[in-house]
Formats: structure tokens, sequence, C-alpha cells
């Protein structure tokens, strides 16, 4: 099992033992970086990213290069993933992703939109859309 499954399955088990958010949310931290072995800001991301999962929510994704992975599940897609690019000094500085070019057209106030997710740190190499 993942570290992102064993997360889930201890936020899955915390919020059946108690409705109690904050409870919740400490438990989750403290079992995570007990079992999983993780720092606090790690256990923080994680529980995050896990109650989202947990929820059916989507997960950003920042992994670098990977345009056709959903972000809300573990297994590849055929979808394609736009990203919203924010340039500074050349290089991407943040990319805001999702599936709905038109959407993201919308709320790029000028910023380009590109196909796929570039790295961040580097020039952009990917064409406008």
């Amino acid at each position: 099992m993942t570290k992102v499954e064993q997360a889930v399955t201890i936020y899955k088990e915390e919020v059946a033992n108690t409705k109690d958010a904050k409870a919740v949310r400490a438990a989750c931290i403290e079992r995570f970086k007990s079992e999983l072995g993780m720092t606090q800001s790690g256990a923080t991301t994680y529980y995050h990213n896990s109650k989202k999962k947990a929820e059916g929510g989507i997960v950003k994704s920042y992994y670098k290069g990977k345009e056709t992975m959903d972000p809300g599940s573990d297994n590849p897609c055929s979808k394609v993933v736009y990203s919203i690019v924010d340039i500074n000094n050349g290089v991407v500085e943040s990319t805001e992703s999702g599936y709905d070019l038109k959407l993201l057209k919308s709320q790029a106030k000028g910023r380009p939109v590109v196909r796929g997710l570039p790295d961040l740190d580097k020039p952009l190499k990917l064409k406008k859309v």
C-alpha cells in the first residue's frame, strides 16, 4: 500500500472515531508522523490531500511532465491537462491546471495557457493554445 493509500485509510479511521474536525486533523497528523515517518509539514500536506481524496475531491498534482494523469485518481486517464502559466524572469514560476480549456482561458487574465504541465523553474517549452 502506498503512503497516499495509507494516509486515506488513516483519515477514514479517524473520521469514523470522531466527528470533531479539529480532533480528526490532530489525530491524523500525529499518526502520519508516527506511522508513516513524516515531518510536521509533510503530515499536514498529506492530511489535506487525504481528506480531499477520501471525500471524492480533486487533489492538485504538481508532478512535472505528467500530462495524462488525473490528479483525483491513481489511474492514468485519457484527459488532456491544460495549464495557466505564470512566468517571471523568463522561467515558469507557477501553474494552475485543469481539464476544461474554456474555463482556464476565461480565468487566465492575460497569462499564457498551454497544453500539459510545464516544468517549474525552467523556460516555457510548451506552445500556447
